[in-house]
């Protein structure tokens, strides 16, 4: 029996022959190792397989072999970010069949996509859209607002082209049917995209990759043209006039109506000069040039402005915004916590909020905005807690110019501090978009 390992390496091997098609992947959900690998992905604490789940993995490969195996039905639940999967089996072989896809699809994939993928994030899109639209006139966003309108029978048509192995869809046909397709949380991330369980995450990227390559002929007829996808939301620059622009717009709804099935009452579609600001996965860009003898043009990458106030009331950190100054909250589900968990509460909080924007321009304007009353916020939880006030707080936690709370550390003190510095890092980072409880 072969290792995992071998087994998607001769996969990838495979798809990147012409034409390849695959006939024997259904065969591969016998073997025993990649149910090992998929085990060790969910639970990476654990180094060693327990005999409980090897007999759980033999009586799901018995499932299989029979095809009685049969996914649970999964109630539709927007707000959690629970793994759909309710039971082991479930999530066993949901994420084998994300491992033999991936190793199937990756390879095939457009470059300019970034969402769902490894080492692609949201931030390597917006790298790319920092490199390659700077002679942009004209900006193009588009966003599908309904995952659920996804085509069941057109994903198949899709997965038919590149499989022929009718038990390998059936299965999948189960997934589709027990609601696997249509499980995405929504509002639970800086760029606005839903999270989806691994297995439709690589389905959805297997359907628009469809998207991607259509408008990759656009680009290689036209020319005028550059195009990053994250998810579910893209963006088109076009090096040409309104009504090239115009015109790229309605083929690219077209396309998406009529190959793809989605209907154009779920896509929102804007067209902007390219030095007007558009929004694409919760940044604002926009081109700037200077009128001098060089004729530069550069893409500025934007925190919007209404973040800070967005967030600020969304973490009950401000009520009133018309107070001058803002007046910052207690936050009393935090008060029973101990001092550390409360700080850390809000370091997490800022932290994750900087890491999304780090890439952004003004950065460091808009996170200071943030931090003073998330600071202030923080130390009246801590004041009301010790019924104290917050300068005594303060001065109680202060080392030199900072407070925090010490922690042993490796038979030292640490001192654990709010981030008090913001500047701009236009490294990408991975595993970023999703906002903290």
């Amino acid at each position: 029996m072969q290792d995992s390992k071998t087994v998607l390496k001769n996969l990838t091997f495979d798809t990147q022959k012409e034409d390849f098609i695959f006939t024997r992947l259904y065969r591969l959900l016998y073997n025993k190792n990649l149910y090992y690998s998929a085990y060790s992905k969910l639970n990476k604490k654990e180094k060693n397989i327990p005999e409980e789940v090897k007999k759980t993995i033999e009586q799901l490969i018995q499932s299989l072999r029979d095809e009685s195996y049969k996914p649970k039905k999964i109630s539709i639940n927007q707000n959690s970010l629970i793994n759909p999967g309710f039971n082991l089996k479930d999530q066993l072989i949901e994420e084998v069949l994300k491992l033999i896809l991936d190793a199937i699809y990756e390879p095939t994939f457009n470059n300019s996509s970034h969402g769902y993928r490894s080492n692609k994030s949201c931030h390597t899109a917006l790298r790319e859209i920092n490199s390659n639209f700077f002679n942009s006139t004209y900006l193009i966003s588009f966003t599908i607002n309904d995952f659920k309108s996804f085509n069941n029978h057109i994903l198949i048509q899709i997965l038919r082209k590149r499989i022929k192995d009718e038990r390998f869809i059936r299965l999948i046909w189960k997934f589709l049917k027990a609601g696997y397709f249509k499980q995405w949380h929504i509002n639970r991330t800086f760029s606005g995209q839903p999270i989806g369980c691994p297995l439709n995450q690589i389905l959805l990227n297997i359907y628009l990759n469809e998207l991607d390559q259509f408008i990759n002929k656009l680009e290689e007829s036209e020319n005028k043209l550059n195009y990053v996808r994250y998810a579910g939301s893209f963006l088109i620059g076009i090096n040409k006039d309104f009504n090239f622009s115009r015109k790229i717009r309605n083929s690219i709804i077209k396309f998406l109506s009529e190959e793809l099935k989605i209907k154009p009452e779920s896509i929102e579609v804007k067209i902007k000069e390219s030095d007007k600001t558009i929004n694409f996965i919760g940044y604002n860009i926009l081109i700037s040039r200077t009128k001098n003898y060089l004729d530069q043009s550069k893409v500025k990458l934007k925190m919007p402005s209404c973040f800070k106030n967005e967030f600020l009331k969304k973490e009950k950190i401000i009520k009133n915004f018309n107070e001058n100054p803002w007046k910052p909250l207690v936050k009393p589900e935090l008060v029973n916590q101990s001092d550390l968990q409360i700080l850390l509460y809000y370091k997490r909080k800022l932290n994750a909020v900087y890491d999304y924007y780090r890439l952004a321009n003004n950065v460091s304007s808009q996170m200071n905005m943030i931090f003073y009353p998330m600071e202030k916020s923080c130390l009246k939880t801590l004041a009301t807690k010790h019924k104290s006030s917050v300068a005594k707080i303060k001065s109680k936690l202060r080392t030199g110019s900072i407070w925090g709370i010490k922690i042993q550390n490796s038979d030292k003190n640490k001192i654990v501090s709010l981030k008090r510095s913001f500047k701009r890092n236009k490294k990408p980072l991975n595993n970023i978009d999703i906002i903290p409880n």
